[in-house]
């Protein structure tokens, strides 16, 4: 009787690996995929960035300068208003 538990117990289990073998080997299939999806992108990026098209980095630069003034600007007031102090217009 033991002896049939522990067959049966045991073929069970095999079967359990084989099947999260497959799994596995499909979830392996689907990361491969996704690395060469993955590095198409980024040799399109990087070609993207080599051209003679750079303008791109003065945008940002621009940007971020005047989002920087923007939020020095706002943190400013809001402090101003905690403060109650009362801006002056010149």
């Amino acid at each position: 009787m033991r002896v049939q538990l522990l067959k049966s117990l045991s073929l069970d289990i095999g079967d359990e690996m084989k099947y999260q073998d497959r799994l596995l080997l499909e979830m392996d299939d689907d990361f491969e995929k996704t690395g060469g999806l993955l590095g198409n992108i980024m040799n399109r990026m990087l070609r993207i960035g080599k051209g003679r098209h750079n303008y791109y980095i003065h945008y940002l630069g621009i940007f971020s300068v005047f989002f920087l003034y923007c939020s020095l600007l706002l943190n400013l007031v809001s402090s101003m208003k905690v403060w109650n102090v009362e801006l002056e217009v010149i």
